[in-house]
C-alpha cells in the first residue's frame, strides 16, 4: 500500500472527488485541481445548465466501499422515485418506481450537490490528506517529467508545476488529460460523434399540494424534442427542454408561436403548471447548451496517468449512466491498485483489461440507444459504421421485445429490458451479451421457421 506516493487529480467533480478519496483511503497524498469554482451546495433556481442526475446501486456501492456518508440525500426524495418516459400522443413508454431509503439503491442529485457531499466527505474522513484547489486549472501535462502544469487564475498568470507519481484524468467531457495523451497514442485512440442536441433548464415554484410528495421526474416527447419535469418531494422542482440546435436557434430569436400551439394541444400528460413553465421559460429566449460529443477511446491508460468518468467515455445522458459508470470507474481501479499493493505500473494495464470491456459495451449500447432519438451527427458515422449500427438497433430491438415478453410471463424471474444495468449493478457487458443470445435465439427461430416451410412445400 502506498505511504508517500503523490497523486494529482485534474477535476473536482463527483468522480474526481471519489478518486481522491479512494486514493487517500491507501495511504496517497493527493492533490485536486478544478477550474470551476468551489461548487454550492445546490444550484440556483436560475441556473439553466443545472439537472438532476440519477445515481442508480452502481453509483450506491462505490460509496459504500470508501464509507462515504450519502444519508443527507436521502430525505428530499419523500421515500420514492417515480420515472415515467411518454411518447408525443401521451402514452407511456417505461415507468419505474423505486422506494427510497437507507441503504439507497437509487437518489436523484444535482451535480454541484453531490460534488460538494464528496468534497466535505473527503475532508471528513481524510483530514490532511487531501487538498482540493478550485479556479485552478490543470493547463498542461509533462507525460516524460510527470508533472503537471496548473494556473491559480483563468488568466494563466501565476502558474506553477506540480509533480506527480499518478495523475487521474478526471476532468470532464474535453479533458485536457485526454488530449494530452491522445497525442502519444496510436490513430484512432480517440472518436468522436458529434450531438446536435441541446438543452436548457429553469427552476419552477410549484405549490406543494399540486406535486405528488416524492421525487419524480417525467420526460414528454414529441417532433421537435422532449419537455423533462422533474422535482424532490416539494422542493427542487425543474423544467427544461432537450431539441436540436436548429430549433434553439428559432426559439432565441423569438418565434415560439408554433412552440405554444405544439405544447399546448400536445403533451397531453404534461402538468398544467409544467406547460406554463416551460413556454414563459422559452419566451424569455433562454440559453441553451450542446450536449457534448459522444467519445470512445481505445485504452483508459497512459504512463502514470489514468482517465475515469467523462475523460474516458462521453456519452448522451439518455440511459443516466454516465456518472454512474464514472463512479464505478473509481471503485474498480481502488480494488485493482490495491490488489497490485500500490504499482501503478502494473495496476494500470490491468485496470484497463478488466474496465475497457465494459466501458465499451457500455458505448456500444448508449450509441444505439442514442443514435435516433439523441441527434448523433451521421457526419462523424463512416458508412461501415452506419451499416454496423443499423444491424445491431435490429439486435437490441429483438432484446427489447424479447426480454419485455419475458417480463410479462415471469415478472418474478426477468426483470424489463436495460432496468438491471439502468437501477441495477450488473455488468454492461452483460448486457451485451444478453442482446447477442436474445438475437441468436431468433435467427435460430427463423432458420428453423424457413427450414419447415421449404419441407412443406416440397
Amino acid at each position: 500500500m502506498a505511504t508517500h506516493n503523490k497523486a494529482v487529480v485534474a477535476g473536482g467533480g463527483p468522480v474526481g472527488a471519489l478518486a481522491a478519496i479512494a486514493l487517500a483511503r491507501q495511504g496517497w497524498h493527493v492533490q485536486v485541481f478544478d477550474k470551476w469554482p468551489l461548487p454550492a451546495s445546490k444550484p440556483s433556481s436560475q441556473d439553466t445548465r443545472a439537472y438532476l442526475l440519477n445515481l442508480s446501486a452502481r453509483a450506491q456501492r462505490a460509496f459504500k466501499l470508501f464509507d462515504v456518508d450519502v444519508t443527507p440525500l436521502i430525505a428530499p426524495h419523500g421515500g420514492l422515485l417515480a420515472t415515467i418516459f411518454y411518447d408525443k400522443n401521451g402514452a407511456v413508454l417505461r415507468k419505474f418506481e423505486v422506494p427510497v431509503k437507507d441503504p439507497p439503491t437509487s437518489l436523484r442529485i444535482f451535480r454541484d450537490e453531490i460534488s460538494r457531499l464528496l468534497i466535505d466527505e473527503a475532508q471528513r474522513l481524510h483530514p490532511g490528506k487531501i487538498s482540493f484547489r478550485f479556479s485552478t486549472p490543470v493547463v498542461a501535462v509533462n507525460l516524460e517529467a510527470h508533472t503537471v502544469r496548473v494556473a491559480s487564475d483563468s488568466g494563466h498568470n501565476n502558474v506553477k508545476e506540480v509533480p506527480y507519481d499518478l495523475l487521474v484524468g478526471a476532468d470532464g467531457a474535453n479533458s485536457l488529460v485526454r488530449s494530452q495523451l491522445q497525442a502519444t497514442m496510436p490513430s484512432g485512440y480517440v472518436r468522436r460523434i458529434r450531438h446536435q442536441g441541446v438543452y436548457t433548464t429553469t427552476g419552477v415554484a410549484v405549490p406543494a399540494d399540486e406535486l405528488p410528495g416524492h421525487a419524480f421526474f417525467e420526460i414528454h416527447s414529441f417532433e421537435e424534442g422532449a419537455v423533462f419535469w422533474n422535482g424532490r418531494g416539494d422542493s427542487d422542482v425543474r423544467t427544461g427542454f432537450f431539441t436540436a440546435s436548429v430549433v434553439s436557434d428559432r426559439i432565441q430569436a423569438g418565434d415560439t408561436e408554433w412552440l405554444h400551439e405544439r405544447v399546448k394541444k400536445g403533451l397531453p400528460r404534461l402538468p398544467a403548471r409544467a406547460k406554463n413553465a416551460i413556454l414563459e421559460f422559452m419566451q424569455s429566449r433562454p440559453d441553451f447548451y450542446p450536449i457534448s460529443s459522444w467519445t470512445h477511446v481505445s485504452q483508459l491508460h497512459g504512463p502514470k496517468v489514468v482517465l475515469m468518468g467523462d475523460a474516458a467515455h462521453t456519452m448522451t445522458p439518455i440511459l443516466g449512466q454516465g456518472l454512474n459508470c464514472g463512479l464505478e470507474d473509481v471503485a474498480i481501479f481502488a480494488q485493482t491498485l490495491e490488489q497490485h499493493q500500490g504499482n501503478v505500473d502494473t495496476a494500470l494495464p490491468a485496470y484497463n483489461t478488466v474496465r475497457w470491456p465494459d466501458v465499451e459495451a457500455l458505448l456500444n449500447i448508449n450509441e444505439l440507444v442514442a443514435n435516433k432519438d439523441y441527434l448523433l451527427n451521421p457526419e462523424d458515422q463512416s458508412a461501415a459504421h452506419r451499416l454496423w449500427v443499423n444491424s445491431y438497433c435490429v439486435l437490441l430491438k429483438l432484446h427489447m421485445a424479447t426480454r419485455t415478453v419475458l417480463h410479462k410471463l415471469g415478472p418474478s424471474f426477468f426483470a424489463p429490458p436495460l432496468v438491471p444495468m439502468l437501477q441495477g449493478s450488473v455488468p454492461y457487458r452483460q448486457v451485451a451479451s444478453d442482446m447477442h443470445t436474445d438475437g441468436m435465439m431468433w435467427a435460430g427461430v427463423l432458420a428453423l421457421t424457413a427450414a419447415g416451410i421449404a419441407h412443406l412445400l416440397q
